[in-house]
């Protein structure tokens, strides 16, 4: 296998690393296919946002979202179906192709976070959940509360809360 040779199983004799903006704005101008691939899997930020208003527009382009998308998000968005998307104060029409690779994550899944909570020597007075879609927040509460017996708290938008 590719893995057991060492061998980088994405890098090619015709991989070309971006190390800088300026590298990575020069993308956006060379002719022909190509395949970019950025960290900012949202479209929250950063270079990959000027990508995005190129690929976009293209009927011929394809982008794919491998991973979660979270609501509010630019990702999410286009993953929902929209038609177009706001990028640095310019609306961008979306007619390229767009797929989602789902089943890959940075994150653990509640199984892990459990797994850690229970290496914690001291209870904790209050455990936040604050991470993926509300109903996936509410239900990890409810395993902390019903395994651990601690309180749990999903935080809304903007609240304040303050640690003692």
């Amino acid at each position: 296998s590719i893995l057991a040779r060492k061998i980088h199983p994405l890098k090619t004799n015709w991989m070309r690393l971006a190390s800088t903006r300026e590298e990575s704005k020069r993308l956006n101008d060379m002719k022909g296919a190509r395949i970019i691939i950025s960290a900012s899997g949202m479209l929250t930020g950063g270079r990959v946002l000027h990508h995005a208003m190129r690929i976009l527009p293209d009927e011929n382009a394809t982008i794919v979202f491998v991973g979660y998308q979270a609501a509010g998000t630019r990702g999410r968005q286009i993953v929902d179906g929209a038609k177009e998307i706001k990028i640095m104060k310019q609306i961008v029409p979306v007619r390229c192709h767009v797929e989602v690779v789902e089943g890959f994550s940075a994150h653990a899944d509640w199984k892990t976070v459990l797994r850690w909570l229970e290496g914690l020597k001291k209870a904790p007075k209050m455990v936040f959940t604050t991470h993926g879609e509300p109903d996936a927040s509410a239900a990890m509460a409810e395993h902390i509360k019903q395994r651990f017996g601690w309180s749990t708290l999903i935080p809304q938008y903007s609240q304040t809360v303050v640690l003692q």
